[in-house]
């Protein structure tokens, strides 16, 4: 795990208006990564991340890619793995936000709950110049 999303800047200006330039892909070390890797033909030409579980079908199935976040397990009644993934969680969502030029907020008020609001511009051209994905492991 990083401290940090960013590494650096790769030049932007090639990209087409509209293209998705980044993904984070997230799923178990299973079947929700094995279908995620099937998805290759639509993720293979931009910029990505993953998360999911450290596991050894996980590691040999990820080991060329360079942004990888492992998240704790078991999470099944384990409730420090589960803050951990929340926090990798929370970080991540933040970051690549940010890195997408927008923003992440919370509120919450007794009694009535938290609310988390991901705010993300709609155009390719609203990201931030030079803005870059992640540096993983």
């Amino acid at each position: 795990m990083t401290e940090s999303l960013r590494c650096p800047a790769m030049d932007q200006s090639t990209a087409a208006p509209g293209r998705l330039e980044r993904a984070l892909l997230v799923g178990s070390s299973g079947g929700h990564l094995t279908q995620l890797l099937a998805l290759e033909p639509w993720w293979r030409e931009i910029e990505r991340g993953w998360v999911t579980f450290d596991t050894p079908d996980a590691v040999h199935a990820l080991a060329g890619e360079e942004h990888v976040w492992w998240a704790a397990h078991p999470t099944t009644r384990n409730v420090p793995n589960l803050l951990r993934n929340t926090r990798l969680a929370w970080r991540l969502v933040r970051e690549f936000a940010v890195l997408m030029g927008g923003s992440v907020d919370v509120s919450s008020a007794p009694g009535e709950g938290s609310t988390f609001r991901v705010t993300l511009p709609t155009t390719a051209e609203a990201s931030p110049p030079g803005a870059t994905m992640l540096p993983g492991r």
